[in-house]
């Protein structure tokens, strides 16, 4: 029997935002050789990416800079993968960007 609460079951669709000195920070769950690439959602604190891109010669995290950059309207060159670069859970820096910005392109 699954014990969780509604509330719990909610906040793992919360993303867990870090405003920084010179950006925005968040985790990321990167999903190479999926079919399309693009966002797939939230899920516990972490942004859920499909990527196209295998995860070979760094391919999956250029496919993945690409994406969020298109996503939150920012320069490719914003993105920076600051933590996870060889896994699946990575951590990613918007440069020049805000906590409520990235709310706000969430929500709309």
């Amino acid at each position: 029997m699954n014990t969780r609460t509604a509330d719990s079951l909610e906040q793992d669709k919360v993303l867990d935002l870090h405003d920084v000195q010179d950006g925005v920070v968040f985790r990321v769950y990167a999903k190479p050789k999926s079919s399309r690439s693009g966002i797939k959602g939230i899920a516990q604190g972490s942004l859920v990416v499909r990527l196209a891109a295998p995860p070979v010669d760094g391919k999956a995290n250029k496919e993945l800079a690409k994406v969020i950059a298109r996503k939150f309207k920012v320069p490719r060159t914003s993105v920076q993968i600051i933590a996870g670069e060889h896994g699946k859970q990575k951590t990613i820096k918007i440069m020049g960007s805000n906590r409520d910005e990235i709310l706000n392109i969430l929500k709309g």
